[in-house]
């Protein structure tokens, strides 16, 4: 009987099914749980990540920038707490502090960028758990981060400093050169400049003064009969000056300046200010810095006195001063050197350029160009030249490439000043036998000094013909994407 009864019961497969779910039910019930709950705080996860990246967003939003660190801190913040507590209740099953280390908002600003700003917030929180008696786990933590940055273009303050010594009166195209060469033989086999000389009946011209003025070999004489300088020669021609050029360069750089600062692509407006100033044997501030840099130039050059841009050095002989007044476009000029004493035709005086030029930019001193309480626009010096200097050093008169009595790049350099320039070449003149004696030896060194003085890929070089207000806009261009990068 005993047998049957187990042989029976080993063949009966009814209630295995019951058996079986026992055996399997608590793992089962483990997954389940596990399973929801995990996706919960997945889907927990998810809704704050997307909560921090809003945040970020708000942070930087446009006028964010203009703005101090502190108020993109508290934009994040009240945006991830707001995107957390939508809703009727919140987010359920959510654990979460709004306070550090729950919820931390941080500024940072990349090296030599002040006006980047990247912020992170970072969070940490926990999902409660429903089968957390089972699992015997109350919570499973989580935690995210996000970040994003923006950069406000720079406020900056442009200082312009232009060469308009007399060697800018050079014509500024090749046509125009030669045009210079050929009615002036008798300076040295021809002169391109159009300015170096007031007194023509001193400079070693020879035949009849009385004789026809088409004659080159004659003196050239005005409508009047009285004998004409380089200056009104170059205008009675029709000859266009560098100086020309680069008075219209200006004129398109302000205007230039003004629609990139009104941008509408930028998250925050940024202000420039202009200071425009030129250099001869001297230094003078045309248009002391002013945020109305086009009607203040405009201004300028409408003025009938004190228009140095339009005030070339012109020399009786090199040596003296000319005592009558030139008369110019639009303009009276004064007694070169001041009515008072010759400077021996030393009229490129770099110098006194860049000490009047220092004066300025580090008065007080470049900024970050940032908005923040107590900080300054940048600063970029835009030197416009032909980059030879002829001036006085320890008494004797120096000529050559711009590098005066000391350094004077460097110094503004490490100061945070920014330096582009514009090289208008000095073009070589074979045929002029002063150009030959006092200066082609060393004028290939030109562009390698005026390099060497400019911020890193801030050099830039036009020769004759090629245009100088295009070149200058380039430059411009260039230092303003820069300012983006390097102080």
């Amino acid at each position: 009987m005993i047998p049957a009864a187990f042989r029976n019961f080993a063949r009966d497969h009814r209630a295995n099914v019951a058996m079986m779910f026992g055996l399997v039910a608590i793992p089962l019930v483990f997954t389940v749980g596990m399973g929801i709950d995990y996706g919960a705080a997945a889907r927990l996860k998810s809704k704050l990540n997307a909560a921090a990246d809003s945040a970020v967003l708000a942070a930087l939003a446009p006028g964010m920038l203009s703005l101090p660190d502190s108020a993109s801190v508290t934009a994040a913040t009240n945006m991830f707490n707001a995107e957390v507590n939508q809703g009727n209740g919140g987010l359920p099953r959510l654990i979460f502090s709004p306070t550090p280390p729950g919820l931390v908002v941080s500024i940072s600003h990349p090296a030599n960028t002040p006006s980047t700003r990247t912020v992170t917030v970072n969070y940490q929180a926990q999902s409660q758990n429903i089968f957390g008696g089972i699992l015997q786990m109350q919570t499973i933590a989580f935690s995210g981060s996000s970040t994003a940055s923006a950069s406000a273009p720079p406020n900056i303050d442009f200082y312009l400093l232009l060469d308009t010594s007399p060697s800018m009166a050079v014509a500024g195209t090749q046509a125009g050169i030669n045009t210079m060469v050929a009615a002036t033989p008798q300076q040295g086999g021809g002169c391109a400049f159009a300015c170096h000389q007031a007194n023509r009946g001193a400079s070693g011209y020879t035949g009849d003064l009385a004789g026809n003025p088409t004659d080159p070999a004659l003196p050239r004489r005005n409508p009047m009969g009285n004998l004409m300088d380089n200056y009104t020669l170059a205008r009675s021609l029709g000859v266009q000056l560098r100086a020309d050029l680069l008075e219209s360069a200006v004129t398109a750089l302000t205007n230039q300046a003004t629609a990139y600062e009104n941008n509408p692509s930028f998250p925050v407006t940024p202000k420039y200010r202009m200071s425009i100033n030129s250099f001869d044997d001297n230094f003078y501030n045309l248009v002391p810095l002013t945020s109305n840099f086009v009607s203040a130039w405009t201004t300028q050059l409408n003025l009938t006195t004190k228009n140095h841009m339009e005030t070339l050095l012109v020399y009786d002989e090199n040596q003296g001063c000319n005592s009558t007044p030139i008369i110019l476009p639009g303009v009276m000029t004064p007694s070169p050197c001041l009515g008072a004493s010759s400077v021996a035709d030393t009229n490129t005086n770099y110098d006194t350029a860049m000490q009047g030029i220092t004066n300025l930019l580090l008065n007080p001193g470049p900024g970050n160009g940032t908005n923040q309480t107590g900080d300054t626009p940048r600063e970029t010096l835009f030197f416009v030249t032909d980059g030879t200097e002829d001036e006085l050093i320890a008494g004797s008169r120096h000529l050559s490439p711009m590098t005066g009595s000391k350094d004077w790049c460097t110094p503004l350099k490490n100061k945070g000043v920014q330096i582009a320039i514009l090289y208008t070449e000095y073009l070589p003149l074979p045929t002029n036998s002063w150009y030959m004696a006092n200066m082609s030896s060393w004028q290939p060194q030109v562009a390698t000094t005026l390099s060497n003085c400019a911020s890193t890929g801030l050099f830039s070089e036009v020769g004759a013909g090629q245009d100088i207000t295009a070149a200058l806009a380039a430059l411009f261009s260039t230092a303003m994407s820069s300012a983006h990068l390097t102080q």
